[in-house]
């Protein structure tokens, strides 16, 4: 069954249009990141954990979960929108309340955010006590939300770009959790992304 899964979800990848900034290769658990015209950038998962997620909205989308020997726990949503579809409010603010609200924290507190090309590499204090990165990627219709807990894999990007940018607080206490939330999964409910009316798409 898992086989069948990871064949469809590389079916979907493979059919993908548009601007790509991000990919994950099922075939080989590597994500790769386009952070320089033709220089592909890639990095090996350990165990990674796929999930397809589904939406009318949506092209394809999934979260993905791995505790990676080199770079710790990570999560990662990625969603690609229908081209009749549109976010109906900042995926970013989304992103963080839902975060927020599922973990149900005190305080997450955003102290750092460096941007780099469509990259925001952004640092959270989490309740006052701890840190945590998250690297956001945006396209014409994709989105990208990688909740890096440790932060190496947000310095490594980082100095990929430019060997003299770093995130401050890599070495600060680390916040960590199980979360696994998607915003396709609660888009019914929440309607953070919709069809354009025919009164919008007429303008």
């Amino acid at each position: 069954m898992t086989k069948y899964l990871f064949l469809a979800f590389l079916a979907l990848f493979l059919t993908a249009c548009g601007s790509v900034t991000f990919n994950y290769n099922t075939s080989n658990q590597d994500l790769s990141f386009d952070l320089k015209e033709g220089e592909p950038y890639a990095i090996k998962l350990t165990n990674p954990v796929v999930t397809l997620t589904h939406d009318s909205c949506t092209f394809y989308s999934y979260v993905l979960n791995d505790d990676s020997s080199s770079y710790g726990k990570i999560f990662i949503e990625d969603i690609s929108l229908q081209s009749n579809c549109k976010w109906n409010g900042l995926d970013l603010s989304f992103f963080e309340s839902n975060f927020k609200d599922t973990l149900k924290l005190q305080s997450m507190k955003k102290i750092e955010n460096i941007a780099i090309n469509n990259y925001e590499f952004l640092t959270y204090k989490i309740n006052d006590d701890s840190y945590m990165n998250l690297i956001y990627i945006f396209g014409v219709s994709t989105t990208t939300f990688i909740v890096d807990y440790e932060g190496k894999l947000s310095n490594e990007l980082l100095e990929a770009f430019d060997k003299n940018v770093t995130s401050n607080y890599v070495h600060e206490k680390r916040f960590s959790s199980n979360f696994n939330d998607s915003l396709v999964r609660k888009n019914l409910f929440k309607g953070y992304f919709n069809q354009y009316s025919e009164d919008y798409s007429s303008k």
